[in-house]
């Protein structure tokens, strides 16, 4: 792991190796040329960077070569390589996939509920509002929502499917079918309101 471990760096970040034995001013070279190449020289910085971890790679090689044995050096380069292009990209991508796919869980599981039942509540409000105004609910959904371009997003809840408008009387209910998309089940959420 001693070996194996600059070899890594390097193949990350030239120079990081040679920071990690010791080789401080060394290090602080290579890790400076891509910095400067990128100002620098911004469309020339790729292949400057893979040109100095090849150089820093070498470097490597050539140090530990005079105490570990040429065999032992090159398997411990090879693997440094290995895991630099494909074992640690191939984490960051599980990673990043995990927190992704986390964070819509969360969302769905439970900010969209949260969500979806504050904008009913306003949409209950608005519609309490045109009762107030008119004596009487408004028979059409979809037109009642056109009226506002502000409240394009009342025609769906939160996870697309569009809101059930009833009306029963002096009584309205408005319905999401909630994250399952189907009316009827526990998931459902309803709002109702209603004027004597």
């Amino acid at each position: 792991m001693k070996l194996l471990l600059p070899f890594v760096l390097s193949a990350l970040i030239p120079g990081l190796g040679q920071m990690y034995i010791a080789k401080y001013w060394k290090g602080l070279l290579l890790l400076l040329v891509p910095v400067l190449t990128f100002f620098l020289l911004p469309t020339g910085f790729i292949f400057a960077y893979f040109i100095l971890i090849i150089i820093s790679l070498t470097d490597l090689y050539l140090t530990f070569e005079k105490t570990e044995g040429k065999r032992r050096v090159i398997n411990n380069l090879i693997f440094g390589i290995i895991i630099a292009i494909f074992i640690i990209p191939a984490l960051f991508y599980l990673f990043t996939l995990s927190i992704y796919k986390g964070g819509i869980y969360v969302k769905d599981e439970f900010l969209g509920e949260d969500y979806t039942k504050s904008e009913m509540e306003d949409i209950v409000k608005a519609l309490n509002k045109y009762q107030i105004d008119t004596d009487t609910f408004p028979t059409d959904y979809s037109r009642f929502v056109r009226t506002k371009p502000i409240w394009d997003s009342w025609y769906d809840d939160y996870w697309g499917t569009a809101y059930r408008y009833t009306i029963e009387g002096k009584s309205l209910s408005l319905t999401s079918a909630g994250k399952d998309h189907v009316f009827g089940t526990d998931d459902d959420i309803v709002l109702t309101s209603s004027y004597q």
